[in-house]
C-alpha cells in the first residue's frame, strides 16, 4: 500500500475488502454534490425501480410533485408508468416541450372483456373512444410539463438498452407490443447503442434546462434485472451487456454536465453492497434494501431539515450519533409512538446493523405491533450471533410462549377442535363469472379475511371421496364418517387459521371458482359452512374466457378456453353441476344464488342480502372495496378489474364479440341453461 501512503489517498478511493464493504462503500466528498432538503421539489422518471424511490420519498415527507393520479402515476410524477429505456423517456420529454406526433397514435385492443384504445407509448394507459383519448393526452402533456418545469431536482431511473420500435419512424414502445397488435411488418426489436443512449440523455437534459433553467438532474441506473431478452442470447449475460451499456452512457452524461447532473450508485449498492437484496423472484428489490439505499441517498445529498439527518452529514458515522439515535428510538418505543420508532431504525438500518441495541428495538417493536413470528425469527438470528445475552434468552422465552399460544388456537385435533373455522364462507362459479369481486367485496368486510384463491380444495375433496369409499379399510381403522369429516375439516381450516388470525377476523371467506363443484362434500366436512355460488351470463363467460392464456400442468391452454363450444359447454357443466347440488338435503337454505349482474346493477342490496344470508351486520366498506387494503391481494385474472369502482362496461359483452357461428355454437351446448336461468326468454337471440 506505498502508493496509497505516498498519494496520500482517501479510504474511499481504494477498493474494500468484503468484511470493510459496509463501512467504506460510497464514502465522497460532500462539498462536490448536490444539496437538497425536505423543502427541496423533487419529480420523478423511469423504470420500477422508480417506484421504490418514489415511495420512499413520499412516506419520509419530502415535497414530492405529483401532478396526476390514478392508473399509470405508481411509479412517478405524471402518468407515464414504468419508461424503462432513454427513448422512452426522451419520448415524454418531448410530449412535454414538443410535438411528439408518432404515426402509431393507438392501439385497438380487446382484454377479453370489452375493446379499448391503448396508448403504445406509456404502459397500462388505456382509454374508450377517441375523444377520451383525446382529453387525456392533452391532460397528459400538461401533467408533465409542470412535473418538470416546477420541481428542482429530477430523479430519472434508466433500466433496459434493448427496444423493441415501430419500422416507420423510429418510435420506442415501452414493451413488446401485446400479441393482438404485434406487426413483424411495422414492429421490430434491436440492441440499441452506447452513442444513442448517450445522445438520448443529453437531449433530455437539454430541453429540461431550457424550459426549467436552474433544474438539476440526480440519475441512477435501475438494479432490476431484465425479466427476458429477446437477444439470441442467454438472458443473463444480456442483462449484464445491457446494464454496462446503460452504466457507461450515464457515466459519461454526468462528466460532461457536472454542474447539472449528479449520479446515485443506486445499482452498485444492490449488486455489490447486499448478500440478499433481491424479493423472490430474483429481479425486484426488498423493501429493506431500498431502506438502506435511500439512507445512502439522504447521506449524499440532504441537509438542513428538521429530521435528524445531521448522521448522515459527515463521511465519519460516528459512534456518539449512532448512540444518539438507538436512544431515541428506545425512548420512542417507551412512549409507544411504534410508526417514529420504525423510522428511526429505517434509517440507521445500514449503519448500524452490527449493533446489539438496534436488533433489540426492532425485536421489542415487533413484539409491540404483535408480529411474534417476526420477532421469534430475529431472535433466533441475533442468538447466533450475541449468544450469552440474558435479554435476548428472556425475550425468546417470552415470544416462544405468545407464538406456542396462538399455535394452540389452530386446530390440532380433529375431535376436540373441529369446529372452530365451521363457519367458513365458500365462494363458488364458473370462471369469469364474478367471483373475485365477490371476494374482495366480502374481504372489506371487517368480520372476514379472504386471500389468494387457494386452488387446492378440489384436490383434498378426491382424497376425502377416496377414504370414504375405503369401507372394509375404514373399519378396520375404526374410521366413522363423523371422524373422517372432523379430520379433513382440522385439516383444511388449519391451513386458513394464521390468515384469519393475522388479519383479526372472525371468519374466512374461500373463493376457487371450482368449490361450486364439491359443495356437497364441504357441507359434509363443514356443517356450518355456507356456499355462494355466483352466475353470470354464460355468453359473457365463454367470450371473456376464449381471450384467457390458461394452461393446464404440461403448459397446454385447458380444454375450455379453446374457443366459443367448448368454453359454453364448461358454463354449462359447472353452472348445472352447482344448481344440482344445492337442492340435495344437506345443502338445504345453506346455498346463495346471487347473478353477477344484479350484484353490478343493485350492488348495495345484494350486498345486503349476501350477508344477511350470512348472519352478518350491513358494512358500508364492502361498497369501498377498491379503496381499502386488508390481508393477502394476489395477482389473479380479475385483479386488474376489481381494483376500480364498480360498473357495467362488462355487461352484454358478448354482443361485440360474438358472430352467428359463435351464437349457434353456444345454443347448442348451453342455450336451454340460458333461458332456465332467465337470461333469456327463447333461442331466438
Amino acid at each position: 500500500m506505498s502508493e496509497v501512503q505516498i498519494l496520500k489517498l482517501e479510504p474511499w478511493r481504494i477498493y474494500p475488502r468484503g468484511e470493510e464493504l459496509n463501512s467504506s462503500f460510497l464514502k465522497l466528498d460532500n462539498k462536490k454534490l448536490l444539496k437538497i432538503n425536505k423543502e427541496t421539489k423533487i419529480a420523478s422518471i423511469g423504470s420500477c425501480f422508480a417506484r421504490e424511490i418514489k415511495k420512499w420519498l413520499i412516506h419520509n415527507d419530502y415535497s414530492f410533485i405529483q401532478t396526476a393520479s390514478g392508473p399509470g402515476t405508481e411509479p412517478g410524477s405524471a402518468r407515464y408508468d414504468r419508461v424503462y429505456n432513454t427513448f422512452t423517456i426522451l419520448q415524454e420529454f418531448k410530449r412535454a416541450f414538443q410535438d411528439f406526433s408518432p404515426v402509431e397514435k393507438y392501439w385497438e385492443y380487446n382484454d377479453g372483456e370489452e375493446w379499448r384504445l391503448l396508448d403504445p407509448y406509456r404502459r397500462m394507459i388505456a382509454w374508450e373512444n377517441k375523444n377520451e383519448m383525446e382529453f387525456e393526452l392533452k391532460e397528459h402533456k400538461n401533467n408533465v410539463y409542470q412535473a418538470f418545469t416546477t420541481c428542482d431536482v429530477l430523479i430519472i431511473t434508466v433500466g433496459q438498452s434493448e427496444i423493441w420500435y415501430n419500422k416507420v419512424d423510429g418510435s420506442v414502445y415501452p414493451l413488446v407490443p401485446p400479441t393482438q397488435i404485434f406487426n413483424k411488418e411495422t414492429h421490430s426489436f434491436r440492441q440499441s447503442t452506447f452513442e444513442e443512449n448517450l445522445s438520448n440523455l443529453n437531449e433530455i437534459r437539454r430541453l429540461y434546462n431550457k424550459f426549467n433553467p436552474n433544474g438539476k438532474i440526480i440519475i441512477t441506473v435501475s438494479p432490476v434485472p431484465l425479466r427476458a431478452t429477446f437477444q439470441e442470447t442467454n438472458s443473463v449475460i444480456a442483462n449484464v451487456a445491457n446494464k454496462s451499456m446503460l452504466r457507461a452512457a450515464v457515466e459519461t452524461f454526468v462528466k460532461d454536465n457536472s454542474e447539472s447532473v449528479f449520479y446515485f450508485p443506486a445499482y452498485e449498492i444492490v449488486t455489490l453492497l447486499e448478500e440478499d437484496p433481491y424479493e423472490i423472484d430474483n429481479r425486484h428489490v426488498k423493501k429493506e434494501t431500498v431502506d438502506e439505499i435511500m439512507s445512502l441517498f439522504e447521506s449524499y445529498y440532504v441537509v438542513n431539515t428538521n429530521s435528524n439527518h445531521e448522521l448522515f452529514n459527515s463521511n465519519d458515522v460516528t459512534r456518539r450519533k449512532i448512540n444518539y439515535f438507538l436512544s431515541k428510538a428506545s425512548s420512542e418505543l417507551d412512549n409507544n409512538n411504534l410508526d417514529k420508532v420504525e423510522k428511526i431504525l429505517n434509517k440507521i438500518s445500514f449503519f448500524a446493523a452490527n449493533e446489539l441495541d438496534f436488533h433489540l428495538i426492532s425485536i421489542k417493536l415487533d413484539i409491540r405491533k404483535k408480529d411474534y413470528y417476526d420477532a421469534e425469527n430475529k431472535l433466533l438470528e441475533a442468538s447466533k450471533i450475541w449468544k450469552e445475552n440474558k435479554e435476548l434468552k428472556n425475550l425468546l422465552i417470552e415470544v416462544k410462549n405468545e407464538t406456542s399460544t396462538i399455535k394452540e388456537s389452530i386446530p390440532h385435533n380433529a375431535k376436540k377442535n373441529h369446529n372452530v373455522n365451521d363457519d367458513i364462507v365458500f365462494i363458488g362459479g364458473a370462471g369469469r363469472s364474478g367471483t373475485t369481486l365477490l371476494r374482495v367485496m366480502l374481504n372489506a368486510h371487517h368480520r372476514f379475511a379472504s386471500g389468494p384463491e387457494f386452488k387446492a380444495i378440489n384436490n383434498i375433496i378426491e382424497v376425502y371421496n377416496q377414504i370414504k369409499n375405503y369401507k372394509d379399510i375404514r373399519k378396520s381403522y375404526d374410521i366413522s364418517d363423523e371422524i373422517l369429516s372432523n379430520s379433513f375439516s382440522t385439516l383444511i381450516a388449519s391451513f386458513f387459521e394464521n390468515f384469519r388470525i393475522k388479519n383479526q377476523a372472525a371468519r374466512i371467506v374461500e373463493k376457487t371458482p371450482h368449490n361450486v363443484l364439491v359443495m356437497k362434500e364441504l357441507a359434509e366436512i363443514f356443517p356450518k359452512a355456507k356456499f355462494i355460488h355466483v352466475v353470470r351470463d354464460g355468453r359473457d363467460v365463454a367470450s371473456s374466457l376464449v381471450n384467457m392464456k390458461w394452461v393446464d400442468s404440461f403448459g397446454n391452454p385447458v380444454w375450455y378456453v379453446k374457443d366459443i363450444r367448448n368454453a359454453a359447454k364448461y358454463w354449462n357443466i359447472v353452472v348445472r353441476k352447482g344448481l344440482e347440488d344445492a337442492s340435495l338435503p344437506i345443502l338445504n337454505d345453506r346455498v346463495k344464488l346471487i347473478k353477477y349482474e344484479d350484484l353490478i346493477l343493485h350492488t348495495e342490496d345484494v350486498m345486503k342480502d349476501i350477508l344477511a344470508f350470512l348472519d352478518e351486520d350491513w358494512d358500508p366498506n364492502v361498497l369501498q372495496y377498491h379503496q381499502i387494503e386488508r390481508g393477502e391481494e394476489p395477482v389473479e385474472s380479475s385483479t386488474n378489474q376489481v381494483s376500480k369502482q364498480i360498473n357495467s362496461k362488462a355487461l352484454k359483452r358478448w354482443k361485440k364479440t360474438y358472430n352467428s357461428k359463435d351464437k349457434e355454437e353456444f345454443k347448442s351446448e348451453a342455450g336451454k341453461l340460458l333461458t332456465e336461468l332467465g337470461y333469456e326468454s327463447n333461442t331466438d337471440w
